[in-house]
């Protein structure tokens, strides 16, 4: 993945967000990224267990791909995200939330992956990132 893009994203536009990720980070996060991987395993077994019959699943290679973004983003110190799930158009979405900002990693069907920071509800950015 490139990092440039992803960390160049933040230290530009949501500067506050990287500086207090490694803060809030617990100790016991490993178990938290467990089981998000847990949950895109779970779709690569079953795509359609996923989703509402009348949705569209993710494929193996959408998920595969949001597999090897949430290990970059851990490698990175980032906490676990709060939400993993389907998103019904064969994609997938990751939530973060803490100290009231939100992110959102969408994985489309595609295997495009695109980033927004949310602060206070209100969307800081959005932007396109490479893996």
């Amino acid at each position: 993945m490139n990092g440039t893009a992803i960390h160049g994203y933040y230290s530009r536009d949501v500067a506050f967000v990287t500086s207090n990720v490694r803060s809030i980070s617990a100790p016991d996060a490993t178990e938290d990224w467990i089981a998000a991987d847990r949950q895109l395993a779970e779709m690569i077994a079953d795509p359609s267990s996923a989703v509402d019959p009348d949705a569209i699943p993710p494929v193996p290679m959408t998920i595969r791909t949001a597999r090897r973004a949430l290990q970059y983003f851990r490698q990175q110190g980032w906490p676990a995200p709060s939400i993993v799930t389907a998103d019904g158009n064969g994609g997938i979405a990751c939530e973060w939330h803490w100290s009231g900002l939100s992110n959102l990693l969408e994985i489309a069907r595609d295997q495009t992956l695109r980033l927004s920071a949310f602060a206070g509800g209100r969307m800081r950015t959005r932007r396109n990132i490479d893996l």
